[in-house]
């Protein structure tokens, strides 16, 4: 082993440690932890950014099935004849930046088809023509603070 004294050691030509580390392996460890952390940090950021992009979709997703829940629940009242406003005051509340807006198409009650031929399909017009005929369809419209609107159609009926 080398002494305190002795030459060698001092010029780093003598014995040598298993212990030590040199400057390349330290600067290489350094380099391959930063790129690491650099790719963390952009996979973290990006996955904030897209989830901010859906924020508004999503909310107004669950606005959207809460309205057609409200709108369908028995202790929701059936308004004859209903205008575009007359279920407002049933839908949840929005949250800032958010536009709703309702409009109410009336069943034109006809014949049913003979059961033999095609399938019913019911016809909805949009005035009441002063007798309801107990079935509603309800278009909720749901406008987000992008601008983007979505909607929902709702058939409710008279009890």
């Amino acid at each position: 082993m080398c002494g305190w004294a002795d030459r060698r050691c001092r010029r780093g030509g003598g014995e040598r440690g298993d212990g030590g580390e040199t400057l390349i392996e330290i600067l290489l460890a350094v380099t391959i932890l930063s790129l690491v952390g650099v790719g963390a940090f952009a996979g973290l950021a990006t996955t904030m950014g897209v989830s901010a992009e859906q924020r508004p979709a999503t909310t107004a997703e669950a606005t959207l099935r809460s309205a057609a829940e409200r709108l369908q629940d028995p202790e929701t009242d059936y308004v004859d004849c209903a205008g575009p406003t007359s279920y407002l005051p049933e839908l949840p509340p929005l949250e800032r930046g958010y536009g709703l807006a309702t409009s109410v198409a009336y069943w034109a009650a006809g014949p049913m088809p003979a059961a033999d031929t095609q399938a019913y399909t019911p016809e909805f017009v949009t005035t009441c023509s002063g007798s309801d005929a107990g079935l509603q369809l309800i278009t909720v419209t749901l406008t987000d603070p992008s601008g983007d609107a979505q909607r929902l159609d709702v058939v409710k009926r008279r009890p």
